[in-house]
């Protein structure tokens, strides 16, 4: 599951379509949105730092992409 975003104490996290409401408390404190998160032994949730960084640089070379894209349009 991935933190969309935080609101009210709370990370609202993405399933697929789903949304799921996360307290806080249950988080690590240096989780930030795009994080992916999994569930921990103790009932709170760890971030899955290699699969976050994974998704970071899939979205970072997809911006690229349409970036480079947009700017070859544009010169058109």
């Amino acid at each position: 599951m991935v933190i969309d975003r935080f609101e009210d104490g709370f990370a609202v996290c993405l399933i697929g379509s789903q949304k799921l409401l996360i307290a806080r408390s249950l988080l690590p404190a240096d989780v930030s949105e795009g994080d992916i998160l999994v569930p921990a032994s103790d009932g709170r949730y760890a971030v899955d730092k290699e699969k976050t960084a994974s998704r970071r640089t899939a979205m970072r070379t997809r911006m690229a992409s349409l970036f480079s894209k947009s700017i070859s349009d544009d010169s058109d």
